[in-house]
């Protein structure tokens, strides 16, 4: 395995143990490479991104992260800890969904989306 992967993972490991076990899940999967091995580097949109554990570890290595939820406490919530891990991502959106991200002229294409703690009728609902 070439050295800069191992740093990788390790580094990943590190990020993940701060996570609960879900969000360690989803932090694994939204960083799996693609079909063809290439790593992912798109942005994500950390949809319902609530505290922002995840959206924070995501921009700690290096993803350009769009953090997305549709009421404005979480939203703060989420503010609040990217200041405190002295993160920036790459835009706060107040909106329901990848749709606000798409709406937003400003913001590339979204490569992926992480929809996490939310029941799977409004997974559906935002993802549609």
């Amino acid at each position: 395995m070439p050295r800069s992967r191992v740093a990788a993972l390790l580094l990943l490991g590190r990020a993940a143990a701060a996570l609960s076990t879900r969000l360690t899940h989803c932090l694994q999967l939204a960083q799996r490479p693609w079909v063809d091995g290439a790593a992912p580097t798109g942005l994500v949109a950390d949809v319902c991104c609530d505290h922002g554990y995840l959206a924070a570890e995501l921009s700690s290595l290096g993803r350009a992260v769009v953090a997305v939820d549709a009421c404005a406490d979480p939203l703060a919530n989420c503010r609040r800890h990217y200041a405190w891990r002295g993160l920036e991502p790459v835009a706060f959106v107040l909106g329901d969904g990848v749709a606000a991200v798409q709406r937003d002229e400003r913001l590339p294409w979204c490569e992926t989306a992480v929809v996490a703690g939310v029941g799977a009728r409004t997974t559906a609902k935002i993802v549609d």
